[in-house]
Protein backbone atom coordinates (compact mmCIF):
# COMPACT_ATOMS: atom_id res chain seq x y z
CA UNK A 1 0.00 0.00 0.00
CA UNK A 2 1.18 3.57 -0.63
CA UNK A 3 0.07 6.30 1.54
CA UNK A 4 -1.07 9.37 0.15
CA UNK A 5 -2.90 12.61 2.21
CA UNK A 6 -5.95 14.32 0.45
CA UNK A 7 -9.15 16.23 1.31
CA UNK A 8 -12.78 15.66 0.70
CA UNK A 9 -15.40 18.69 0.82
CA UNK A 10 -18.04 18.38 3.33
CA UNK A 11 -20.52 16.58 1.00
CA UNK A 12 -18.20 13.68 0.74
CA UNK A 13 -18.58 10.59 3.57
CA UNK A 14 -15.00 8.18 3.56
CA UNK A 15 -15.83 4.53 3.45
CA UNK A 16 -13.32 2.11 4.71
CA UNK A 17 -11.09 0.59 2.39
CA UNK A 18 -11.54 -2.96 3.83
CA UNK A 19 -15.09 -2.74 2.40
CA UNK A 20 -13.35 -3.58 -0.66
CA UNK A 21 -12.06 -6.91 -2.22
CA UNK A 22 -9.10 -4.85 -3.99
CA UNK A 23 -5.93 -4.67 -1.82
CA UNK A 24 -5.03 -2.01 -3.80
CA UNK A 25 -7.79 0.43 -2.55
CA UNK A 26 -6.44 3.47 -0.87
CA UNK A 27 -9.50 5.74 -0.24
CA UNK A 28 -13.07 5.54 -0.94
CA UNK A 29 -15.89 8.15 -0.68
CA UNK A 30 -19.40 8.68 -1.50
CA UNK A 31 -21.25 11.72 -2.05
CA UNK A 32 -24.21 12.93 -0.11
CA UNK A 33 -28.11 11.86 -0.59
CA UNK A 34 -28.93 10.79 -4.24
CA UNK A 35 -31.71 11.72 -6.04
CA UNK A 36 -31.33 9.49 -9.04
CA UNK A 37 -31.06 5.96 -7.12
CA UNK A 38 -26.95 6.21 -7.77
CA UNK A 39 -25.10 7.31 -4.82
CA UNK A 40 -21.61 9.13 -6.58
CA UNK A 41 -18.31 7.28 -5.46
CA UNK A 42 -14.84 7.99 -5.50
CA UNK A 43 -12.15 5.66 -5.17
CA UNK A 44 -8.50 5.84 -5.34
CA UNK A 45 -6.58 2.67 -6.17
CA UNK A 46 -3.03 1.86 -5.76
CA UNK A 47 -0.83 -0.67 -8.30
CA UNK A 48 2.50 -1.15 -9.08
CA UNK A 49 4.59 -0.27 -12.49
CA UNK A 50 4.09 2.24 -15.09
CA UNK A 51 1.21 4.52 -16.47
CA UNK A 52 0.36 3.13 -19.83
CA UNK A 53 -0.01 -0.46 -18.57
CA UNK A 54 -1.91 0.54 -15.70
CA UNK A 55 -4.50 2.49 -18.18
CA UNK A 56 -4.42 -0.55 -20.58
CA UNK A 57 -5.03 -3.14 -17.69
CA UNK A 58 -7.89 -0.51 -16.01
CA UNK A 59 -9.92 -0.52 -19.44
CA UNK A 60 -9.73 -4.28 -19.67
CA UNK A 61 -10.81 -4.83 -15.92
CA UNK A 62 -13.54 -2.53 -16.95
CA UNK A 63 -14.69 -4.72 -19.91
CA UNK A 64 -15.02 -7.16 -17.79
CA UNK A 65 -17.58 -5.92 -15.68
CA UNK A 66 -19.46 -3.71 -17.76
CA UNK A 67 -21.64 -4.85 -20.64
CA UNK A 68 -19.83 -1.49 -22.84
CA UNK A 69 -17.03 0.64 -21.73
CA UNK A 70 -16.46 3.84 -24.41
CA UNK A 71 -13.84 6.10 -24.05
CA UNK A 72 -15.34 9.16 -24.68
CA UNK A 73 -11.97 11.66 -24.32
CA UNK A 74 -8.28 11.24 -23.07
CA UNK A 75 -5.55 13.89 -22.11
CA UNK A 76 -2.10 13.59 -21.06
CA UNK A 77 -0.56 15.49 -18.65
CA UNK A 78 2.46 15.60 -15.88
CA UNK A 79 6.53 15.44 -16.55
CA UNK A 80 8.59 12.33 -17.60
CA UNK A 81 9.38 12.19 -14.33
CA UNK A 82 5.56 12.11 -12.86
CA UNK A 83 3.16 11.40 -16.29
CA UNK A 84 -0.18 11.20 -16.00
CA UNK A 85 -3.75 10.78 -17.78
CA UNK A 86 -7.42 11.85 -17.35
CA UNK A 87 -9.98 10.54 -19.47
CA UNK A 88 -13.85 9.90 -19.07
CA UNK A 89 -15.49 6.65 -19.64
CA UNK A 90 -19.02 5.69 -20.29
CA UNK A 91 -20.12 2.45 -18.32
CA UNK A 92 -23.23 0.97 -19.40
CA UNK A 93 -24.34 -2.27 -16.79
CA UNK A 94 -27.14 -4.39 -16.79
CA UNK A 95 -29.55 -1.38 -15.71
CA UNK A 96 -27.74 1.68 -15.78
CA UNK A 97 -25.57 3.91 -17.64
CA UNK A 98 -22.65 5.85 -16.02
CA UNK A 99 -19.89 8.18 -16.25
CA UNK A 100 -16.24 7.59 -14.55
CA UNK A 101 -13.83 10.45 -14.69
CA UNK A 102 -10.49 8.75 -14.02
CA UNK A 103 -7.50 10.17 -13.18
CA UNK A 104 -3.78 8.11 -13.15
CA UNK A 105 -0.38 9.11 -12.33
CA UNK A 106 2.54 7.44 -11.66
CA UNK A 107 5.45 8.48 -8.93
CA UNK A 108 8.29 7.37 -7.50
CA UNK A 109 7.93 4.82 -5.05
CA UNK A 110 10.59 2.68 -2.60
CA UNK A 111 10.69 -0.18 -4.81
CA UNK A 112 10.20 1.21 -8.34
CA UNK A 113 7.09 3.20 -9.05
CA UNK A 114 3.44 3.21 -8.80
CA UNK A 115 0.61 4.33 -10.01
CA UNK A 116 -2.25 6.02 -8.26
CA UNK A 117 -5.26 5.68 -9.72
CA UNK A 118 -8.58 7.86 -9.16
CA UNK A 119 -12.52 7.50 -10.28
CA UNK A 120 -15.63 9.57 -9.84
CA UNK A 121 -18.43 7.63 -10.44
CA UNK A 122 -21.69 9.09 -10.90
CA UNK A 123 -24.83 9.62 -13.57
CA UNK A 124 -24.55 11.39 -16.54
CA UNK A 125 -26.81 13.78 -14.59
CA UNK A 126 -24.64 13.85 -11.34
CA UNK A 127 -21.43 15.03 -13.07
CA UNK A 128 -22.28 18.79 -13.36
CA UNK A 129 -22.52 18.75 -9.57
CA UNK A 130 -19.97 16.53 -8.48
CA UNK A 131 -16.95 17.13 -10.95
CA UNK A 132 -15.90 20.12 -9.10
CA UNK A 133 -15.66 18.35 -5.74
CA UNK A 134 -13.75 15.64 -7.73
CA UNK A 135 -10.91 17.89 -9.33
CA UNK A 136 -10.64 19.87 -5.93
CA UNK A 137 -9.60 15.97 -4.53
CA UNK A 138 -7.39 15.33 -7.13
CA UNK A 139 -5.91 18.74 -6.90
CA UNK A 140 -5.31 17.72 -2.93
CA UNK A 141 -3.76 14.48 -3.50
CA UNK A 142 -0.31 14.04 -2.26
CA UNK A 143 2.12 11.20 -1.16
CA UNK A 144 2.00 11.37 2.68
CA UNK A 145 5.09 12.21 4.41
CA UNK A 146 7.66 9.26 5.28
CA UNK A 147 7.50 8.44 9.09
CA UNK A 148 11.07 7.68 11.11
Amino acid sequence: MYDLTFELSGEWTPVPAERFADPGVVMAAQHGPSRTGFTANIVVTTVPGGLWAAEADWLAQLAESYVAVCLLCRNEFGTADTPGCARVVRLRSAGTDVVQTQVLVEMAATAGSIVVRMALTCTPDQLDEVLPDFEDFVGSIRPAPLRD
